[in-house]
């Protein structure tokens, strides 16, 4: 059941499921909202932008995020798909074709190492990392940095890289409060999201994954102070837009155009898991005058 109501009109949920794999319905049933966010993000974005646009989707799972995308604005919103699975990709490429959806296999990593040979799968197939052809309107990660290491300001820095100078930078990520003052609260929300996922998932596998897969995860995740901090210094205003306990959405862009189209055009993300009212403004490092939006 979905823990955030969309609008009746959101015609972009009902083509969002038609495109989604295995590996989406996973998700879904772990993150309280993700599947929701990813359509209202998504429509989001096609009520923003227009023809000739870009949009690049880190970690892009099966693909359907951007298939959704570029379907729904009727392939004027181009959009590249980045995952270095090779099953992902196969899942991808076995659904309908989306006209503007491109998917590459790779990985994500910093410019200098574009097109260089991240590493080999079992059966010698070459995953190299990415090597982008153009610069985004928008770059959007979700729940992929965890898997990668702790160091989110290049991986923050590097997405602002890829993003055109006015670019959108969208990302959803666990975080990981480890101070005394906020571990309680962070206790609180991971057992509420337990009680979520018992719906989907027997006791013994959601304790198994917590003591084999998500005990790493922690290692790489980092705190909602340092990840606003990190955003904050990198663009000139950012805004947390989602929040679902322990895992938070934040918007970050350099244009106040960019903001007043998105946030806008983004319906309200609230549910019984938030902690925090959003969408909650971080940095404002421009004038008032500057943050109104074009009639």
């Amino acid at each position: 059941e979905p823990v955030i109501t969309l609008s009746e009109e959101l015609g972009f949920d009902a083509e969002y499921q038609s495109h989604l794999g295995n590996f989406d319905a996973h998700i879904a049933t772990s993150i309280p909202g993700f599947r929701e966010v990813q359509a209202a993000v998504g429509e989001a974005l096609v009520k923003s932008y227009g023809a000739d646009t870009d949009v690049l989707d880190i970690g892009a799972s099966e693909g359907a995020l951007i298939k959704t995308i570029s379907s729904r604005s009727d392939g004027n919103i181009r959009t590249v798909g980045v995952d270095p699975n090779v099953a992902m990709a196969e899942t991808f490429s076995a659904g309908p074709s989306v006209e503007g959806a491109q998917y590459e296999v790779a990985a994500f990593g910093a410019a200098d190492q574009e097109n260089e040979i991240a590493w080999r799968e079992g059966d010698g197939t070459v995953i190299r990392y990415y090597q982008p052809d153009r610069k985004f309107d928008v770059v959007h990660e979700a729940m992929v940095f965890q898997f990668i290491s702790k160091d989110r300001e290049p991986q923050i820095r590097r997405m602002k890289e890829m993003a055109k100078d006015d670019g959108l930078v969208i990302i959803e990520e666990k975080i990981f409060d480890d101070e005394k003052e906020t571990r309680k609260q962070w206790n609180k929300n991971e057992s509420k999201k337990d009680k979520f996922k018992r719906q989907y998932f027997i006791r013994k596998d959601i304790t198994k994954k917590r003591e084999e897969t998500l005990v790493g995860m922690h290692e790489r995740m980092i705190s909602t102070a340092e990840t606003e901090n990190i955003l904050a210094s990198n663009f000139r205003a950012v805004a947390q837009f989602w929040d679902s306990g322990n895992f938070k959405g934040y918007v970050a862009y350099d244009s106040p155009t960019a903001l007043n189209k998105f946030l806008s055009n983004l319906q309200s993300l609230k549910s019984d898991f938030s902690t925090v009212k959003t969408p909650r403004h971080l940095a404002r490092r421009f004038s008032l005058d500057e943050t109104q939006a074009p009639r």
